[in-house]
């Protein structure tokens, strides 16, 4: 059984990987991901 603590700590490190990838990307000059995450988040959490 998957706790809700389990699902949560997911989440999280879903979003650390993310966040991550997005500044690594960024010190490089590619914003593309930026572009996708920002479309995917406005709709999300609206």
């Amino acid at each position: 059984m998957i706790t809700r603590g389990h699902l949560i700590g997911e989440i999280v490190d879903g979003l650390t990987s993310i966040s991550q990838q997005v500044s690594t990307r960024c010190q490089l000059g590619l914003t593309d991901l930026n572009r996708y995450l920002e479309d995917f988040f406005k709709d999300y959490l609206n």
